[in-house]
């Protein structure tokens, strides 16, 4: 079974549950907050995609597209005005890009346990990006295939 759900960031990932026939899934938001242009270190936040069967042992996978505005697995932030680059990594390093398989990105794979299985979602905005002041967003599409 395939599901999408659909979010925004404003610059966050707004919270969402998702009722399937065997699976469930949560996000929780993420807060990337105010963004410093002269600081010399990235932003970095994090959030969790949760997931949880009605019966365990099923394998499953997650998979975030690109957004709006990307090119390729090169996440953009959008406002009025201006962009920022930013993307959404499988592990604290911002080594694994996590995507659908494409332009090197992977998606998450796991299988159901008898508890909640957790997945982070570490969001980075890399440092000194020059950018005018606004509100900026994107939109990503999270599926999950079991």
């Amino acid at each position: 079974m395939k599901h999408n759900n659909l979010i925004a960031l404003l610059p966050a990932i707004l919270a969402a549950n998702v009722m399937a026939q065997d699976c469930d899934m949560a996000i929780a938001p993420v807060r990337f907050g105010s963004y410093d242009i002269l600081s010399p270190t990235p932003l970095r936040t994090t959030t969790f995609i949760n997931v949880s069967c009605d019966v365990p042992g099923i394998p499953y996978n997650i998979s975030l597209d690109a957004g709006l505005f990307a090119n390729g697995f090169n996440r953009t932030l959008k406002s009025d005005k201006d962009t920022l680059r930013y993307n959404l990594y499988q592990d604290a390093a911002g080594t694994r890009i996590w995507g659908d398989g494409t332009s090197g990105s992977t998606a998450m794979s796991g299988v159901s346990g008898q508890m909640i299985n957790r997945h982070t979602v570490y969001g980075i905005i890399p440092a000194e990006q020059k950018a005018i002041p606004g509100l900026f967003n994107d939109q990503i599409v999270i599926t999950i295939e079991w």
